[in-house]
Formats: C-alpha cells, sequence, structure tokens
C-alpha cells in the first residue's frame, strides 16, 4: 500500500511541474502564402519540456504537422509553414502540443 501510495505522489508531483502551451500568435503572410507561428511556452530546460508536435489545418482539414525534440528557446517555439492554395475567408487552425502536459490551440482567419 505505501509504494501505491509513493507512486502516485510521484506522479502527480511530475505533472505539478508540467506546462501547457500559454499562447500561440499567427500572422499570414498572403504574398508569401506563409505562416509564421510563435508558441509561448515557458520552461526551465527546452530539450526536456517542450513543444513536441504543431499541426496546421486549413478550413478543418490537416495540411501538415511537424514534431520537434526541443523549442526555439526556453520562452517559445518559433516556426514557419508553406500554405498554398488559401484564398480571403478561409481559416487557419493551429494545434501545439506540449511533451508532457497539454494542447492549445488558435485559429486565423484569411482577411477579405
Amino acid at each position: 500500500m505505501k509504494n501505491i501510495i509513493l507512486i502516485i505522489l510521484i506522479f502527480f508531483s511530475f505533472n505539478l511541474f508540467a506546462n501547457p502551451p500559454k499562447k500561440i500568435i499567427l500572422n499570414f503572410s498572403g504574398a508569401d502564402k506563409t505562416l509564421s507561428v510563435k508558441i509561448e511556452h515557458n520552461v526551465t530546460k527546452s530539450d526536456k519540456h517542450y513543444i513536441s508536435s504543431v499541426k496546421v489545418y486549413l478550413n478543418d482539414k490537416e495540411i501538415t504537422k511537424k514534431e520537434y525534440t526541443k523549442q526555439s528557446s526556453n520562452e517559445c517555439l518559433d516556426d514557419f509553414f508553406a500554405i498554398e492554395n488559401t484564398k480571403p475567408g478561409d481559416v487557419i487552425k493551429v494545434v501545439a502540443t506540449c511533451n508532457q502536459s497539454g494542447t492549445l490551440s488558435e485559429v486565423y482567419t484569411i482577411p477579405e
């Protein structure tokens, strides 16, 4: 019984230090058809606790996914995605997943 309690305490203490992505900032360049993505995710060791994947959707259809083994810095992950065949009114959605805890999504609608 003591071993079970110890295992539970260790599991929950590990998750106390994990945090999900905080904010996603999206900028789309229609001329270049490029999406700039900045995901705010403060960590102490970006090679141990990081954004593990980013999925990009265009009008609810997944068009690309990138996987990572570390963040750009201890504060965020920055990346760029080429998105062809867009038109005004299209909706771009980005979903970021932390390797330890949680996901966050953000939506950008291409202006008319």
